[in-house]
């Protein structure tokens, strides 16, 4: 999977930070209850993909799912593999609490320059929500 994508992109980027915050708040084995059938989804895997969606401005459950299946950003995210828009809804809603002080340690990551430190560098793909400067 590596190969799909820029060694730039943001994607990886995101599963770095993912992997430099502190996620005590969130459940630490898969999300078996929250997946009908087949393999669970990892917690720290849709955080990821809540937080690489975010960050494109995609909220919507249903839009994400849709990505999983055609974006390859998203594809790399979820192992190529696709989460269901209700397992995306759940995951946000049973960890609303949690998922809002990973977002402000995330902010405090990338203010502090913490996230230059993890990454080496800072991405160079903008999200595609932002315009790119002239």
């Amino acid at each position: 999977m590596r190969d799909w994508l820029a060694e730039s992109h943001m994607v990886w980027f995101v599963l770095d930070v993912v992997n430099a915050i502190d996620r005590a708040r969130l459940p630490r084995s898969p999300m078996s209850a929250a997946v009908p059938a087949g393999r669970p989804y990892h917690p720290d895997q849709m955080l990821a993909l809540l937080i690489y969606a975010y960050a494109n401005g995609v909220r919507s459950s249903r839009q994400i799912q849709r990505l999983c299946s055609s974006d390859v950003a998203y594809r790399v995210i979820c192992a190529d593999r696709r989460p269901d828009h209700a397992t995306i809804a759940r995951f946000r809603a049973d960890h609303q609490e949690a998922f809002k002080q990973v977002f402000v340690d995330i902010l405090r990551l990338c203010a502090g320059g913490r996230a230059w430190r993890v990454w080496g560098r800072w991405p160079s793909t903008a999200p595609r929500s932002r315009p790119t400067p002239p």
